[in-house]
């Protein structure tokens, strides 16, 4: 089944309101990671790609603001130069070609990120 398979995005904004582009900002913050300001990377299925697009939809204004979602293949080369741009106690692994994230230690964010993953599965109905 193709829609369970879980793939790697890298998301992107520019959103021109701060009201809106805090609300988008909170609202990724509980599905992918934060890698640089307004981008963020998270590896997900597709049905829950459909649902963080509608949740992305819902708070952002079409004609004011931009957001891009790049579908990120397993075989990509991460080059990272400088600070480290994950957030402390996360590093990228790559691994069978695939980069995926890992997290080293506990945070508070991590079970949010984990409930809202678990939301966002497709149901069983």
């Amino acid at each position: 089944m193709a829609e369970s398979r879980i793939h790697t995005y890298l998301i992107a904004y520019d959103i021109s309101d701060p009201r809106r582009l805090q609300r988008v900002h909170k609202f990724l913050k509980q599905c992918a990671v934060p890698i640089q300001y307004s981008v963020f990377i998270t590896r997900i299925s597709e049905a829950q790609l459909a649902r963080i697009k509608v949740g992305i939809v819902e708070r952002i204004c079409d004609d004011e603001d931009d957001v891009r979602i790049y579908h990120i293949p397993d075989r990509t080369e991460v080059r990272l130069l400088g600070r480290s741009p994950l957030p402390e106690g996360m590093q990228l692994v790559v691994g069978d070609g695939a980069a995926t994230m890992k997290q080293l230690t506990a945070s508070p964010s991590s079970s949010s990120v984990e409930q809202l993953q678990e939301e966002l599965e497709p149901s069983e109905d």
